[in-house]
């Protein structure tokens, strides 16, 4: 059996062996899930190809930019289809259960561009949420403020 994504096959045995990602709340996941996605879109640092910009693109600082993100719902690390786009990052934290979110009380983790992971509140104001997606948005409002 193989899963074709959009630009490679890749025999089931690769999924089923590679070792799963998750975050220690998430017991009892299946080979091959993962608690964690990138975020993608024209805005993000992933853009829409999920390959990713240089360093230097991200005009917003690696320091207010998110990179990876926890899921509320685990999915197969193997299907780029089921990333989070920009659009439904800017939905906050828990609101939906195959979006950003987890099974912590209170927030989700996010990876920043910088290499630092911080714990998000899911009452953060969605305008400065949605900013920390963005690679060169411009945004004013600081996630440290």
């Amino acid at each position: 059996m193989q899963y074709r994504s959009p630009d490679s096959v890749f025999p089931v045995a690769m999924i089923v062996h590679n070792p799963t990602d998750c975050c220690p709340e998430d017991t009892g996941l299946q080979p091959g899930m993962t608690s964690y996605s990138v975020d993608v879109g024209a805005e993000t640092p992933f853009g829409t190809d999920g390959k990713g910009v240089g360093f230097g693109a991200i005009a917003d600082g690696l320091f207010n930019t998110a990179m990876l993100v926890e899921r509320k719902t685990p999915v197969s690390w193997m299907r780029p289809d089921q990333e989070i786009t920009f659009e439904t990052a800017g939905k906050g934290i828990n609101k939906e259960a195959k979006r950003i979110g987890s099974r912590h009380t209170g927030g989700a983790n996010i990876g920043l561009c910088d290499g630092s992971v911080h714990f998000f509140s899911d009452t953060i104001d969605l305008r400065v949420f949605k900013g920390i997606f963005t690679k060169a948005g411009g945004e004013t409002a600081s996630i440290w403020d």
